[in-house]
């Protein structure tokens, strides 16, 4: 009979296969029409308006080049709290009002870099580079190389990049000589710090630095004038960072590279205090990046230290430092964008690379053009755009999946049970709030006599609070499923992300779950034995027959994820009742067993739900080493450091943050505390129904007949009765 199961799987996976491959298929080639169709219209588009200038009064289309079309349209407000002076948000510089103080007719460059042998791909965008270098009055394009790099170059790629017009400029270093702060290995300073050498090019009235990835999709010679009038210009970043390094403007001059080489040599960095203590305001902390160019810019334009003035003082040069609207001038993901925004409006694209989870996001052209088809006049529609994609998003949902109550919409929600520690509790929940400002958050108190209620609140932290009897919930599973529900249809949301106190968020999340829950690579604790396994594999397959368990470690710690319709099933009492938790106790030991993070693997195995690692999950690992090579060996070993994640766990110190006064003057103490529970596996229900709890200290319920661990058989060429 096993067998027989096996063959069914095999034979369903293979037209699955099938299918999938021919549906693809018919994408690629539905694709390759639209791109023709697009290609045709556009040249029929240029035809006609070489014959009459006057055929294009309002500016939808500026130019083509190589068939790529950048718009002119009037600049609209993008974003709201996105730009800062350094010290607080502020308005976006109006980038077009600016321009007009700039020369009708400069030498500008459009400047990118690359670190490491160069290959023909490191310009994936060039001829939108080149569409927008034409409308600047004919810009350079300037690529940076260190002359080691430009040693190692292949001869096809030194002809491609003549043949497209780039101007190779040699340099000798990629970190500023005798630079304070470095790192030895998996650091960022190389590809962020040699783009300062765009700072010292002179001979042109303006540069703009652009990453790599970015496209153009309109004009940017107002950037380019309003930098000729003094002003540096750059954006804040795509996931609340300070300033993004992957754009930048400004009149280049060797007394402004000198200043920063200086600050270089003279600028220590701590996670705690930033570039020169100069710290990270105006956000809460530290962000990706912050160690790196980043933060070395934002400290170095935007900042008034006693060591930022030492390093400019020498260079008798003087400028204007401005952020301008990063979702016009720099987009980077919809967050902080107005929901309303018109992506054709959109002059720079930067992220995201391909669609995420959000149908409101502006995309890259490629992925327009899959979207949608190309009208009378040649131009792509981008509200036929929006409407495509969420109308492609709104299909991929399942059909069976956790009611949304949230008024919000939002797909993701955040759950955090808490105690009596009010530090991390604070640290955390404004960290969410800083990268998740539209997610639900639902903070549970399990027992403890502080009221974060009050909190709860504030408008900045905007969350759910209920208070429960103390359960210990995070060491007994009837209480921690049935907790774990309720919050989860409050929610409303798609997935789940579950918080701890001690869990360091470092940005909003880019990889989308591929699985049904997924946490930290967690092969520091042991494994599951080949018999629990077994067994819970003959309980999942009878929901999902072609079941196998994926992932045989601990690992849902806090940040992890979690698909809604996978909790409401697995944690729902009839299903949770079958399990034997006595007989795995015996198998596995009692305090792993009943850990929140191995019982959810558990129960939600035992119902043919995938569980396995996220990206973006990671666990802080105290004493690294230093040497590259062991350090790598070290990670090889250990999958589960990741410090680029955006959720790490492990971080003890956010239990000593810092709270502001106005935070703890909103934080109460319960007037009736309840009385706590500190027992591990003594919470139980019968039937797992928390409406009929067992006196407590209590032992798991009997699990008889075949439910019951010890049937299972470690021969698994025939499955139990």
């Amino acid at each position: 009979r096993t067998y027989k199961w096996q063959l069914l799987c095999y034979l369903f996976q293979e037209i699955m296969f099938g299918a999938l491959l021919a549906l693809e298929l018919v994408f690629i080639f539905s694709a390759e029409a639209v791109e023709f169709a697009s290609r045709k219209y556009s040249s029929l588009l240029r035809h006609e308006s070489r014959r009459s200038s006057d055929e294009n009064p309002t500016g939808n289309v500026s130019e083509t080049h190589d068939f790529i079309s950048l718009h002119s349209l009037p600049a609209v407000k993008g974003c709201s709290d996105c730009c800062n002076d350094g010290q607080k948000y502020v308005e976006c510089l109006d980038v077009e009002k600016c321009a007009k103080d700039g020369p009708e007719d400069g030498k500008y460059a459009l400047v990118f870099s690359y670190v490491g042998k160069p290959a023909s791909r490191m310009f994936p965008y060039l001829n939108s580079t080149k569409a927008a270098a034409h409308l600047a009055n004919n810009a350079d394009i300037l690529m940076i190389l260190t002359k080691e790099d430009v040693a190692q170059t292949d001869a096809d790629v030194k002809h491609m990049l003549d043949k497209e017009g780039v101007k190779v400029v040699e340099v000798d270093w990629s970190l500023p000589p005798g630079m304070k702060f470095t790192r030895p290995e998996n650091w960022c300073g190389q590809k962020d710090f040699i783009r300062l050498h765009a700072l010292g090019l002179e001979g042109y009235d303006a540069v703009a630095y652009y990453d790599n990835d970015i496209e153009f999709q309109g004009d940017i010679t107002p950037v380019m004038k309003c930098a000729a009038s003094g002003k540096f210009l750059t954006a804040a970043g795509g996931i609340g960072e300070a300033l993004n390094v992957g754009f930048f403007a400004g009149r280049p001059d060797k007394r402004l590279l000198e200043a920063a080489e200086e600050f270089a040599r003279s600028a220590d960095y701590s996670e705690r205090g930033g570039w020169a203590g100069n710290g990270w305001s105006p956000g809460g902390g530290y962000y990706v990046g912050g160690e790196c160019g980043q933060g070395f810019f934002h400290t170095l334009f935007y900042k008034k230290s006693a060591t930022v003035q030492k390093a400019m003082e020498g260079s008798g040069f003087s400028w204007e430092s401005h952020q301008i609207d990063k979702c016009i001038w720099n987009y980077q993901t919809s967050f902080q964008c107005r929901s309303d925004l018109d992506c054709s409006r959109v002059r720079v694209h930067h992220k995201p690379e391909r669609p995420g989870s959000d149908p409101n996001e502006c995309l890259k052209t490629s992925y327009k053009k899959s979207h949608v088809a190309v009208t009378a006049d040649g131009k792509l529609s981008l509200q036929e755009v929006k409407k495509k994609q969420k109308s492609h998003h709104a299909k991929k949902e399942k059909k069976e999946k956790a009611p949304s109550s949230h008024k919000g919409g939002a797909r993701y929600g955040f759950y955090f049970p808490v105690h009596d520690q009010v530090e991390g509790v604070v640290e955390v929940l404004k960290s969410t709030r800083k990268f998740y400002p539209e997610a639900p958050i639902y903070v549970l108190q399990d027992g403890g006599s502080v009221d974060f209620g009050p909190l709860c609140k504030k408008k900045e932290y905007n969350c759910t609070f209920e208070r429960a009897p103390g359960e210990n919930s995070r060491w007994n599973p009837h209480s921690w499923f049935a907790r774990f529900v309720t919050a989860t249809k409050s929610l409303g949301t798609e997935y789940v992300i579950y918080l701890e106190p001690d869990v360091k968020i470092t940005r909003r999340h880019v990889s989308e779950p591929k699985h049904d829950a997924g946490g930290v690579y967690d092969n520091f604790n042991p494994t599951t034995a080949p018999e629990t396994k077994a067994y819970l594999e003959r309980l999942g397959r009878e929901r999902n027959p072609c079941f196998s368990l994926k992932w045989d470690h601990f690992g849902l710690c806090g940040g992890s994820y979690f698909r809604s319709e996978a909790i409401l099933d697995a944690f729902k009492p009839e299903n949770v009742k079958r399990i034997d938790w006595e007989g795995i106790q015996n198998k596995e030991g009692l305090d792993k067993t009943v850990s929140s993070d191995y019982a959810m693997i558990v129960a939600l195995s035992a119902r043919g739900w995938i569980v396995y690692p996220w990206e973006e999950t990671g666990q802080l690992f105290k004493d690294l080493p230093k040497d590259p090579l062991a350090l790598t060996d070290f990670r090889a070993k250990w999958p589960g450091s990741r410090p680029d994640a955006a959720f790490e766990h492990n971080h003890k110190e956010l239990y000593d943050a810092a709270v502001t006064k106005e935070d703890l003057a909103a934080i109460a103490h319960f007037t009736d505390p309840l009385a706590d529970t500190t027992c591990h596996s003594c919470v139980w229900f019968t039937d797992a129904d928390p409406a009929h709890p067992i006196a407590v200290p209590s032992k798991p319920p009997k699990v008889e007949g075949v439910d019951k661990f010890e049937y299972v058989s470690t021969d698994k060429s025939e499955p139990p009765p």
